[in-house]
């Protein structure tokens, strides 16, 4: 029950340049470095291997918002 209770699943739709999403997937990365399984020298008593996954890319819609607006001014010209 504990373990269930601690699992979580999120989802964010963040606004982000380029340099941001890069700054902050460094950020994450500070932050999650200290736990990875294979070189925690100190993991308490009770611990175990957790799976995290996170992914960060362009949205998709709104590649195709941009590419339908860059298409606009062509039409416009």
């Amino acid at each position: 029950m504990e373990w269930r209770e601690a699992s979580m699943l999120n989802g964010y739709a963040l606004k982000l340049t380029p340099a941001e999403l890069r700054e902050l997937g460094e950020r994450l990365d500070a932050l999650i470095r200290p736990y990875i399984a294979l070189t925690r020298g100190d993991a308490p008593e009770g611990s175990d291997v957790v799976a995290l996954h996170l992914n960060a890319f362009r949205h998709p819609d709104a590649i195709a918002a941009a590419r339908a607006l860059e298409q606009g001014r062509e039409d416009a010209r």
